[in-house]
């Protein structure tokens, strides 16, 4: 009788340790994909911004569009202009001066 009660608490022992082996497996599964949808998001934020910088405005827009990154078009070309106006002021204040 003890002897089966013992086997038996192993058994449990086993199966909970199997549960958590399971556990861990599935959260390591899914902070993977999630580091990998990171990592992709980021490339095609710098894409975006490279693909802005150089004058592809349509692909930078194609791009954006296909992950979800619209806004960023819309930063980085507000902050763009933002940063030409000055230039522009700069530029013309300097004149009259």
């Amino acid at each position: 009788m003890k002897a089966e009660e013992n086997i038996q608490e192993e058994i449990d022992a086993a199966k909970v340790c199997k549960r958590r082996v399971d556990h861990l497996k599935e959260n390591d599964n899914q902070v993977s994909m999630m580091a990998a949808q990171w990592r992709k998001k980021r490339l095609d934020r710098m894409l975006v911004d490279h693909f802005l910088r150089s004058g592809y405005y349509n692909t930078a827009i194609k791009l954006a569009r296909h992950s979800s990154i619209e806004v960023l078009i819309w930063l980085l070309f507000s902050s763009g202009l933002i940063a030409e106006f000055l230039k522009n002021y700069i530029t013309v204040m300097s004149f009259f001066s």
